[in-house]
């Protein structure tokens, strides 16, 4: 496969995973900034050599081998002139803080690949920078860009340091900062890690995917020894070097199950900021469409226009087009093709979801009736003969499922229950049941995606997918705040469950627990929809009751609580479960 198409397979699923990619950058990326390690090993060797007449003939690596009995390493050399890490400082800050051309030239610059990263951290793709590099080039590209990077390197920045998912933009030098006494650099330091050093590199390769580059894995033993034994990140990993592995590297990468790209390091985050250009002109097109197709259907839910029924159904009809296209592979397992799929009806469906919001958030009850039936035709799966993935077909109903999500996150925004329960109580059959159930069971998003299209095997919720996709809508079209569109979402998502947890025990084939971001996610805790859900217990008041959810029954609405919470309770990677439980 070309480079190109590599990278920009990587760029696609790095930036679908934003924020879930932290980098490893070792000292191949500052190549041509700072002088290499074996440059500074002639250079030191050249130093102590100064004045000496002995063995004159012989090469600087051999003057040192005859004349000290030792192998000419970086660290033997290093050791030799400068016993103590104090002294190292003076002694390398001139390697670190000046070009490397003959006439001293000007302070390092960031080369590509720095301003690279930069870009990279800058648009939220990368949080996580780790390197082992001592100087500075990664820290300058971030302040040309305009930020002031966290940047933990001292033994106490490594004890103190806030939670890794609290950063935007992080810098760990793994081994230090030139300007530390205490920086790792010979091989007995490089062969083991501090605790507070080994705890944060194993909190990164635990919890993100890993893009190694510029790493050769001969020098830093610890660091080779910590990957080996940690194994696959959760959300993959690739090795970026233009050259053929050794068998140092090759132990990284088969303990990684990471994909080789044969790239310099210019030509892969070169090819990531291309790529997330493109997606942002043609997400600044989209942005524009989506905003004039919400104004026109504000326009016409707020004033009963009668054309609202006849524009919708327009909308509809294109957008159930998308699935009912002969066009798809069904038979297909590529995660690449699913990946390019779901892109695809992302892009296409922008239109479908800002008219939805729209009618949810402004209209009344009458309008928001005139989208249930479509909903509901949308909701149905066409039935396919022959052999079917279901990694494919479950996509038919993303489209339905991401404007599902789009009319209910807007009616509990707006404490607008009785549509939303006229929402979550369709009922709808399905080509594998002969019983009808709510529309919530078909549509809820861990149903319609399969979680191998995030690359993760560590449980990322799909409706987070939902959550990202649909946040532009209500951030800049309602102008609602990051904060509450994240309770909304949750709420509903939460709401959801319920309501399918309540149907499933009054039918035979009672239902599936599901998960998503209100259970796990980027907020470990509980979220303030099962508070409120919780705090009228006494009074027997709810809105959710005044609404008709559970019937009204406040008793049946303890029931679906209950049975929601012991289904979780048996579910991996809940944190909810315990607490909510206890509440009974």
């Amino acid at each position: 496969m070309p480079i190109e198409d590599e990278v920009n397979a990587a760029a696609v699923n790095v930036e679908r995973n934003r924020g879930c990619f932290a980098l490893l950058i070792g000292s191949g990326t500052s190549r041509g900034a700072v002088k290499t390690g074996y440059e500074i090993l002639i250079d030191l060797i050249q130093q102590l050599r100064t004045g000496s007449t002995s063995n004159s003939e012989l090469g600087d690596e051999e003057w040192f081998a005859s004349t000290y009995s030792l192998e000419p390493t970086y660290s033997n050399v290093l050791e030799r002139i400068s016993a103590s890490p104090e002294t190292r400082i003076g002694l390398l800050s001139e390697y670190f803080t000046r070009s490397p051309s003959p006439d001293g030239g000007d302070p390092q610059q960031p080369r590509d690949t720095h301003l690279a990263v930069a870009d990279l951290m800058h648009a939220g793709i990368i949080k996580i920078c780790v390197t082992t590099n001592f100087d500075r080039l990664i820290e300058r590209a971030l302040n040309l860009r305009g930020i002031e990077p966290t940047v933990i390197a001292t033994a106490e920045q490594f004890r103190s340091h806030r939670p890794l998912h609290a950063e935007s933009h992080c810098v760990i030098k793994l081994n230090g900062d030139f300007t530390d006494p205490n920086f790792l650099n010979t091989l007995d330091e490089l062969s083991h890690y501090p605790p507070e050093v080994a705890t944060l590199l194993g909190k990164v390769l635990n919890d993100y995917g890993l893009i190694v580059c510029g790493w050769s894995a001969n020098w830093d033993v610890a660091l080779r020894n910590t990957i080996i034994s940690n194994g696959t990140p959760p959300f993959g990993s690739y090795w970026i070097n233009p050259s053929e592995p050794d068998d140092e590297a090759r132990s990284v990468i088969e303990a990684l199950g990471a994909n080789v790209i044969k790239a310099t390091s210019d030509q892969f985050f070169g090819g990531l900021v291309e790529h997330l250009r493109g997606s942002v002109a043609a997400a600044n097109v989209a942005s524009l469409r989506a905003s004039s197709v919400f104004s026109e259907f504000a326009r016409l839910a707020s004033t009963h226009d009668w054309q609202l029924d006849r524009k919708f159904s327009e909308e509809i009809r294109r957008t159930r087009a998308l699935v009912d296209s002969s066009d798809w592979d069904f038979a297909s397992t590529s995660i690449e093709y699913g990946q390019a799929l779901l892109n695809q009806l992302d892009s296409d469906t922008i239109d479908a979801a800002s008219a939805v919001t729209a009618i949810a958030a402004i209209g009344d009850a009458a309008a928001f009736g005139t989208v249930l039936p479509f909903l509901k035709e949308m909701a149905l799966r066409p039935t396919r003969t022959g052999r079917v993935s279901r990694l494919i077909e479950d996509l038919q109903q993303y489209p339905a499922s991401k404007l599902m999500y789009a009319a209910g996150v807007a009616l509990v925004l707006k404490n607008r229950f009785s549509e939303l329960r006229s929402l979550l109580t369709l009922e709808i059959g399905s080509p594998y049941r002969s019983d009808t159930h709510p529309i919530s069971d078909e549509l809820v998003a861990a149903a319609v995606l399969s979680v191998e299209l995030f690359s993760t095997s560590k449980g990322l919720p799909q409706s987070e997918h939902v959550y990202q996709e649909l946040k532009h809508i209500f951030t800049r079209e309602i102008g609602c705040a990051d904060a509450a569109y994240t309770e909304a979402f949750d709420e509903f998502e939460y709401l959801l469950f319920l309501n399918s947890a309540d149907a499933g025990l009054r039918r035979k084939y009672g239902y599936q627990a599901t998960l998503g971001r209100v259970q796990y996610g980027p907020r470990p805790s509980i979220p303030s929809a099962h508070e409120r859900s919780l705090e009228s217990i006494t009074s027997r008041q709810h809105p959710y009751l005044d609404a008709g959810f559970f019937g009204g029954d406040f008793d049946r609405m303890l029931v679906a609580l209950y049975e929601y919470a012991q289904r979780l309770s048996s579910m991996p990677y809940m944190i909810a479960s315990k607490t909510f439980s206890n509440q009974f």
